[in-house]
């Protein structure tokens, strides 16, 4: 509204603010002013690069870059050899047998939680597996109830948010995500930089962050053909350890911080 007395504005979408928000007939238009008066917009995918020049606009298109996100792989990396689970095994009363998947989300509608409950019940028809879901959110008290009602109560575990969520995410076996759609996918790039191979749908812009040799990406909503992916891939040893190095590698090569900050940099050298 400044015009050429304005400063140089840099805006930075990241999902919601263009599939849910920029959806919302009482406020596109002044969404779509904003951002079309920005020097630069940036997005951390093609998907959302995509979604945000049809929802905003050919003028907004045109002012869209992608610079995907990052992690810091310091602090999430993989356990050290040999140190074991017992964090996790703890959270089952100290009970050892089988692998363990875990879900990190905000468990809202969009990440179709439910999905998760009858995804295990899948999974442990051919393996014991158990699964760990960290974070709270609206869908959360619906979920505990589906786990009593299927049964699962010793092989799920609800933490709601976690102080130290690397410590807890490196000592897992998978990395599940049922979204219905992600902009990016942080915390699936949290997983694979912890060594932690992710299994989900194929949808919005995990085919960017996550790589075949990094886990597997199934049509969405197939929680059968989901499911077979998981139980491939726990019953063989050397498979999942060849995916845990790809995925630490892919993170610490494609999505460390210090390139992201160059390319912000850059990015904001270009705009001034």
């Amino acid at each position: 509204m400044l015009g050429a007395d304005a400063p140089r504005c840099v805006v930075t979408l990241h999902g919601t603010d263009v599939t849910r928000v920029g959806l919302e007939p009482s406020i596109r238009g002044i969404t779509r002013f904003a951002i079309n008066a920005a020097d630069q917009v940036t997005v951390p995918s093609q998907f959302l690069r995509g979604a945000a020049a049809e929802i905003l606009g050919a003028d907004a298109a045109q002012r869209i870059a992608v610079l995907p996100n990052f992690v810091d792989i310091t602090a999430f990396a993989p356990a050290p050899s040999g140190s074991g689970r017992a964090v996790i095994d703890a959270l089952f009363g100290g009970a050892t047998d089988g692998p363990t998947l875990i879900h990190v989300s905000n468990f809202r509608p969009v990440k179709r939680t439910a999905d998760l409950v009858e995804l295990l019940v899948r999974v442990r028809r051919s393996v014991p597996a158990r699964l760990v879901l960290v974070g709270d959110g609206p869908d959360r008290a619906a979920l505990a109830a589906q786990v009593t009602a299927r049964g699962l109560g010793d092989q799920v575990r609800l933490l709601g948010p976690v102080a130290d969520l690397p410590a807890l995410l490196r000592h897992a076996d998978a990395f599940v995500l049922t979204s219905e759609s992600e902009s990016f996918g942080v915390a699936a790039l949290e997983a694979l930089s912890s060594g932690v191979p992710v299994f989900a749908y194929r949808v919005g812009g995990l085919p960017e962050v996550v790589a075949p040799d990094c886990g597997a990406l199934v049509e969405p909503f197939d929680l059968d053909a989901l499911a077979q992916a998981i139980v491939a891939a726990l019953r063989d040893e050397a498979r999942l350890r060849a995916l845990r190095v790809a995925a630490r590698e892919h993170a610490a090569t494609r999505f460390a911080r210090a390139a992201a900050l160059d390319r912000y940099e850059a990015c904001f050298r270009g705009v001034l």
